[in-house]
Parts: C-alpha cells; structure tokens; sequence
C-alpha cells in the first residue's frame, strides 16, 4: 500500500467533505499535521494520475481506482 494506515484516514475523512480542523479532532492530531498528510497524499495521487492531479479534487471513481491500486 502506497498510503500510510493515518493518510488512509485522514484520505477517508477528507473524501467525506470534512474539513482539516475537523479531521484533526476526530483523530487527535493537529491540523498543521493533516495538511501534511493532504499534501503526502496528493504527491502520490499525483504520481498515479499526473501531475494535474489534487487529492480534494478527484472523482468518486478516480479516488476508488486509486485505492484499487494502492491495496
């Protein structure tokens, strides 16, 4: 798996519309560190998609893909 077990949830938590404050209670992390994680994830949404590619910004059908190719 290309994604780490927390850029899973914070991946899971940003495709459900929360934002990275909200993201940052329900996992007891700051937001300062969830938007690293954002940003981790989206380098490596990049590398599957192009360089085009914003994690926040893919479709349903994309963002399934590319858990597909990560598992």
């Amino acid at each position: 798996s290309l994604l780490t077990v927390t850029e899973r949830r914070v991946a899971r938590f940003a495709t459900l519309g929360h934002a990275n404050k909200e993201i940052a209670i329900m996992l007891s992390i700051s937001p300062k560190t969830v938007g690293r994680h954002i940003e981790s994830i989206t380098n490596k949404a990049r590398r599957v998609y192009g360089s085009h590619a914003s994690f926040r910004n893919l479709t349903v059908p994309e963002l399934h893909a590319y858990y597909f190719l990560i598992d």
